[in-house]
């Protein structure tokens, strides 16, 4: 996979004129989809080899084997955290709209400000039951 980033900025041009150029070949792509190309590591979205023909011809002093990504050569990759929370493992349930609604109530009813801070108490109340000691 390319790195269309680098490609970017080895022709000199900016995005936004890359997005005119490739717009020729497909035109629904815009600025944001540029953006999300730009950081396939982050959105999933990489543009198509043919767009990379097309700017490597536009911009010829971009060499054919313009830099290439190997997997674990993108610095962005790593353990990245989204959001701030403090907790970043998650335990999830479904549950039908009236038992929801029944269960929050009986939360707030005992005293607890979110429902996690419920959840976190059940699984500390389950852990002790089996025995497991809590290290954190």
């Amino acid at each position: 996979m390319e790195d269309l980033k680098e490609l970017i900025s080895q022709s000199g041009a900016q995005p936004k004129d890359a997005v005119k150029i490739i717009r020729g070949l497909f035109p629904s792509f815009d600025k944001t989809l540029m953006s999300k190309c730009m950081k396939p590591w982050k959105y999933g979205v990489v543009l198509h080899p043919e767009g990379f023909r097309l700017l490597r011809t536009s911009y010829p002093q971009i060499p054919e084997t313009a830099q290439q990504i190997t997997d674990g050569e993108n610095s962005h990759t790593g353990n990245r955290r989204s959001g701030k929370h403090k907790f970043t493992c998650r335990v999830q349930g479904r549950l039908p709209d009236a038992k929801f609604r029944l269960l929050q109530r009986a939360i707030s009813e005992d005293g607890y400000a979110t429902v996690n801070e419920w959840v976190v108490k059940q699984v500390d109340n389950y852990l002790k039951e089996k025995g497991c000691q809590d290290n954190v």
